[in-house]
Formats: structure tokens, C-alpha cells, sequence
């Protein structure tokens, strides 16, 4: 496909999506699955909660802070919010699933967790597991995908060109639907470059087209924030290694490292255990037995994913699926706890 018709097709199928999710919502055909799956558990997955225009996050990953609100609201009042712990009782058979239970999951630890989603939060009184990447709290480090948004969102002009490997490569830029059609490419590009190469790409792209230094606030959580909202009790935290890699295309050495580092970390900082693992991105290729089996003999109990699904009393505790929480209309929101959902797995 030409990438200048992309925009055109996505336009097009998140159109027919929403004509979907309208259609069977007013059908009764929500209403309907939602009862069936009423004892299926549903693990909420978050990552920002900011403005939808922010520059500095990877835009896929922002919920907008009114459209969060207006989920938690949702969910303080239909749903029976429980933690991840809580689930992890009833895999192991000693809790039972009460109808409507929904876990809330933030990954990567952004900054705008404490400042936005957690007064949110707190509203509701819900409960919630943030995910994080140890590697980036109190350190002047941005995650490669946020770095690639930094870059195509602070380009100007109506496109974005630059050679890799030898390959000119140009990118429409000339409206808001083409720059996040060129940055999903880009991502899906960078996704199996080797880490190392990555950076160095994006380093010599940021300069070749004058991105600037990134904001002088923090993009992550610190220690600092992570200790104070443990310590009030309506957060708890899990580990999303120490690098956010894929651990399948590391060594057993290195593997280790990304299992024990973090939680060891996490576990000293806040002299609490650490039991619950979240994979770097999450589906399907990204897992394997012999990292799960590494989980297991270094302590965890839980480990989430980004495959869409709810939870039922046979749900592998190292593999358990997400559903992607949807901004924007409540109707996409509600349809994708019920398995209507544009998220892959």
C-alpha cells in the first residue's frame, strides 16, 4: 500500500469500527455479551494520561485526562474494581469472581500518572497496578518510542525524509492523520531493529532534523513519587524490566537481568515484595516458556499481556490478556471491555 493512501484506509476502517461498536451497543448486543461475560474478569490497559496533542508521548499510548475520567466514573459505578493481587487469589482458587470485576494497569510509569490519572483515581477510590521500567526513574533517559514521537511531531514541513540503509524514505506529514500514519510506520520499522542500532538511528535523526531537547519536567515517575503513592495505599507496583525489551531475542543471561534487576529494585525502594510482571510489548511473539519459567523460579506469581481477552479460572497467570482502554467516545470504551476491540494480538 502506498503510505499516502494510508491515511485514507485508516480514516476509512476506524470509521466502520465505530459504525460497528454503534450498531451493537444500541442492538442490545452489548448489553447481551456483557452479561454472558459478567464472571470474566477484565484487566484495564493504560499507559499516559495526558492531553491528546502532548508531544512528548508516543500518541497511541495517551488516553485523554476527561476521557479518563469519564471511564472511572464508569467504572467506580458498574463495575466492582478489584487489584491484580486479588486475581491472582482467585487463579490460584481461593477468591471467587464476583460479577463485573475489572483491574486497572498502567505500564512504562509515566509522570503524568501522578499528575493526572492518580487524583483520578483517588476520586474513585479505585485501585490500580502501575507497571514500571526501572531504567528510566530518576534517569535523563526517553523511551525509543517517545523519542520517534518527539521527532515527527516537532518536524515542520509537509514530510519528513531521511535514507536507512541505504533507502531514501519520505513520509507525508501534511495533515494530523498522515503524521500519526508516518509515525505508526516508523514505529513498526524501529519495533525489530537491534536496540542498540535503534538508538543510534534515532540520535542521528534528531539531529539531522533539529528536534529539540526534550522538556525540562520529567517524562517518568521518580523514586521519590513512586515511594509516596505506595505509601497511600491505592497503587501498587510491578515490574516492566529494567529496559523495556523484547526478551525473546536475549540471552538467558541477559533475561535474568531483566527479571531480577527490577524487582530486587522495586522491592528494596519500597520494602514491599514484588510479584506482578508486565512483558515490553506484550504479544504473542513476545512471550515464551522459557521466560515464563524464569518468572516463575525468580518469584513472580502474575504476568500481563497486551493480547486482547478477560481473565477466566483457567487463565495461564503467567500469560493473562489486557483489553487497550479506548479514548474518546464511551461507546468504544465499552465495547472493548466485551471483546470489540481493534487491538491485536
Amino acid at each position: 500500500m502506498k503510505a499516502k493512501n494510508r491515511p485514507v484506509v485508516r480514516g476509512v476502517l476506524e470509521a466502520l469500527y465505530v459504525a460497528t461498536c454503534f450498531l451493537a451497543y444500541y442492538s442490545g448486543i452489548y448489553s447481551l455479551s456483557s452479561f454472558l461475560q459478567r464472571k470474566k474478569p477484565v484487566v484495564l490497559l493504560y499507559h499516559s494520561v495526558n492531553r491528546k496533542n502532548c508531544r512528548d508521548v508516543y500518541p497511541d499510548n495517551i488516553v485523554d485526562v476527561r476521557d479518563f475520567d469519564k471511564q472511572m466514573s464508569f467504572l467506580s459505578s458498574k463495575k466492582n474494581c478489584v487489584t491484580l493481587d486479588y486475581l491472582v487469589s482467585y487463579l490460584e482458587g481461593s477468591s471467587k469472581a464476583s460479577p463485573n470485576q475489572v483491574a486497572v494497569t498502567f505500564d512504562d510509569g509515566y509522570h503524568d500518572f501522578f499528575t493526572n490519572a492518580y487524583p483520578i483515581l483517588k476520586k474513585y477510590n479505585i485501585p490500580c497496578t502501575v507497571f514500571l521500567i526501572t531504567g528510566l526513574l530518576d534517569e535523563n533517559i526517553i523511551k525509543w518510542e517517545d523519542r520517534l514521537a518527539r521527532i515527527v511531531s516537532n518536524t515542520i514541513g509537509p514530510a519528513l525524509s531521511f535514507k536507512l540503509d541505504g533507502t531514501d524514505r519520505t513520509y507525508d506529514l501534511s495533515t494530523a492523520t498522515a503524521r500519526l500514519c508516518c509515525l505508526r510506520s516508523l514505529n513498526d520499522l524501529f519495533l525489530d531493529i537491534d536496540p542498540q542500532r535503534r538508538i543510534r538511528i534515532l540520535s542521528e535523526l534528531e539531529f539531522q532534523l533539529g528536534t529539540p531537547p526534550p522538556p525540562a519536567e520529567p517524562l517518568y515517575l521518580s523514586w521519590k513519587e513512586v515511594k509516596e503513592l505506595h505509601d497511600d495505599g491505592l497503587v501498587s507496583f510491578g515490574s516492566h524490566t529494567h529496559d523495556h525489551v523484547d526478551m525473546c531475542v536475549m540471552s538467558e543471561h541477559d533475561i535474568e537481568r531483566e527479571v531480577e534487576q527490577p524487582r530486587e529494585e522495586i522491592e528494596a525502594k519500597l520494602n514491599s515484595s514484588c510479584t506482578l510482571f508486565s512483558y515490553p510489548y506484550g504479544k504473542r511473539r513476545h512471550i515464551s516458556e522459557r521466560v515464563k519459567d524464569l518468572l516463575d523460579a525468580h518469584g513472580y506469581r502474575l504476568a500481563v499481556t497486551t493480547v486482547p481477552g478477560r481473565i477466566s479460572e483457567n487463565s495461564d497467570p503467567m500469560e493473562l490478556k489486557r483489553i487497550v482502554a479506548l479514548d474518546g467516545q464511551m461507546l468504544k470504551f465499552k465495547c472493548a471491555m466485551v471483546g470489540l476491540t481493534p487491538q491485536t494480538s
